[in-house]
């Protein structure tokens, strides 16, 4: 990559942009500025450059711990930098990034210079676009538990986001895994305890969970879609499936782009349609 493009022009983007890239030095200044020239003056490492180690006066190890280091804190800077450059189109003009904390920063760099698959570097560009929008979106817990996330993973909660509706707050709903529809998604019993493990959900395949204290009268939101419900004559109960949202699953329900389901809805309000008398999308 030409050097023109190594380092990121604060001149071409809005105020919040130059505001989070200031951020973004005063919180990994120390890591960021040094990866930078590391990786201005490597590139990718030249005949000259590696002459100029070679003659160094130190044994052969130690050159070669030079070169690897330099190679190591290239990739990671080459990640930051794509992380940022992925994040910068989706900031908004109103977003506030001088209320970034310098902590959530440095966690945030810290987990995400080792990412190099596309696919997850766009995750975590989300993230960092999100919480610059919404100071606050994401909590460090959460950037723990995406760390740990394969690319595999974030493609099936996407898949299961797909079974979101709002019921107050976003509400994943599963009644039984061993239905087909779920199987059509690729959601499984194996996945659901592997979503568990990880923080994402809490999984009670046998008693499930209720949504209690609902008024008579109320809506549900299915991305574009609304059910209404009408309980007059019944407990104020709604009976929500085996798993629940954690915190993190929350937030990253957000970004998660997931897309809304003719054949999810249909099947949920029948379901509902089971225990509740008067059930329909409007």
């Amino acid at each position: 990559m030409a050097d023109s493009k190594a380092l990121i022009n604060l001149g071409d983007f809005a105020k919040p942009v130059n505001t989070l890239i200031t951020k973004i030095s005063d919180a990994i200044g120390v890591l960021y500025e040094p990866t930078r020239m590391v990786r201005k003056a490597k590139a990718e490492m030249s005949i000259e450059e590696l002459k100029v180690i070679n003659e160094l006066k130190i044994d052969d190890i130690k050159k070669r711990a030079i070169i690897r280091l330099l190679n190591d804190e290239t990739k990671k800077q080459e990640n930051i930098e794509n992380i940022i450059n992925k994040a910068i189109p989706l900031i908004k003009e109103s977003a506030e990034a001088d209320r970034l904390e310098n902590d959530w920063l440095s966690s945030f760099f810290e987990k995400s210079k080792i990412i190099s698959n596309e696919d997850m570097q766009i995750v975590w560009s989300k993230i960092l676009a999100e919480e610059t929008n919404n100071n606050g979106s994401f909590s460090k817990m959460t950037l723990k538990i995406v760390s740990e996330l394969e690319k595999e993973d974030a493609e099936a909660f996407t898949k299961l986001c797909s079974f979101c509706f709002y019921i107050g707050d976003p509400t994943v709903v599963i009644f039984d895994v061993n239905e087909s529809i779920y199987k059509k998604f690729g959601i499984t019993f194996e996945l659901l305890k592997h979503f568990d493990t990880l923080g994402l959900i809490s999984f009670e395949s046998v008693s499930g969970y209720i949504r209690q204290n609902l008024p008579s009268k109320y809506i549900v939101q299915y991305f574009s879609k609304r059910i209404a419900f009408d309980q007059s004559d019944e407990s104020n109960e709604l009976q929500i499936g085996s798993v629940i949202f954690t915190k993190a699953g929350q937030e990253l329900f957000r970004i998660s782009g997931a897309q809304e389901s003719n054949e999810i809805c249909e099947y949920s309000i029948n379901k509902w349609k089971e225990t509740c008398n008067d059930v329909k999308e409007i």
